[in-house]
This record gives structure tokens, C-alpha cells and sequence, in this order.
């Protein structure tokens, strides 16, 4: 995850959300269970995400976390609104390995380690008007 620093890329990406219009709720919960992010995609506009986090979740589990649901936003984005649909981006095998992935689920776990690619693909999008 280094070709970011965790805080900078956190902060990056809630700026790239604040920009286009996407609520980004963080949610607190026990330290015992594992952080997890949700991309709620809503018809015809950008959708809300979740982060259920604690205090001692790691920077670079909530840039992880953000990283992979600013990739829902971007499929959601480019299949206008109306389904969250992979981007064509490569997939990585390692990222995916033992796990039943969704086609865009395994584009959202490769991506999640590519922080700048994320946010250059974010910065090309125009915000759409209320």
C-alpha cells in the first residue's frame, strides 16, 4: 500500500467523494470485528458509502476500505448510474486468490492496493448537478 501514504490517500478520496456529490458515513463499531465498506448505489445518481471502522482500525485499512468502495462509485458511475458493472480494469489473482469473487468485486480487491489509479480515474468524472 505505500505508493500513498495511508492519511493522504484517505483524505484524497473524501475529498474526490465530498466533490462528486457521495456521502461517506464513517460507522463506529466493537474493535473485535473487522472493518468492512459498503457502496450503497442509488438509481440515476452516485450513491453513499459506509465504513464501519473502530478506533484502533490501521490508516491503511481505512485507505484500503475507501480505495475499494470509490471503485463501486466508478462502475456505478460508468454504467450511468443504472447497475455497478466492471470497469475493464486488470485483475489481480493474488488479490482475489481463495476467494468467489463478482467480477467487479475482484476489480474493486485488485484496485484497493492502487490508491492513485483510483483517484486519477475519479479526478476525470464531472460532478452531476442535484
Amino acid at each position: 500500500m505505500p505508493e500513498l501514504p495511508p492519511q493522504q490517500c484517505i483524505t484524497r478520496m473524501l475529498n474526490q467523494a465530498d466533490r462528486l456529490g457521495v456521502e461517506v458515513h464513517t460507522i463506529q463499531q466493537q474493535p473485535s470485528r473487522p472493518a468492512v465498506g459498503f457502496y450503497f448505489a442509488k438509481p440515476g445518481r452516485p450513491g453513499r458509502i459506509d465504513l464501519h471502522t473502530s478506533d484502533t482500525t490501521s490508516p491503511i485499512t481505512k485507505c484500503r476500505l475507501i480505495t475499494h468502495e470509490m471503485v463501486h462509485l466508478l462502475q456505478h458511475w460508468h454504467a450511468g448510474f443504472r447497475a455497478v458493472l466492471p470497469l475493464g480494469w486488470p485483475v489481480d489473482g493474488e488479490a482475489t486468490e481463495g476467494r468467489s469473487l463478482s467480477p467487479h468485486e475482484a476489480e474493486a480487491f485488485t484496485a484497493q492496493e492502487q490508491p492513485r489509479k483510483v483517484l486519477r480515474a475519479l479526478k476525470k468524472l464531472n460532478p452531476i448537478s442535484p
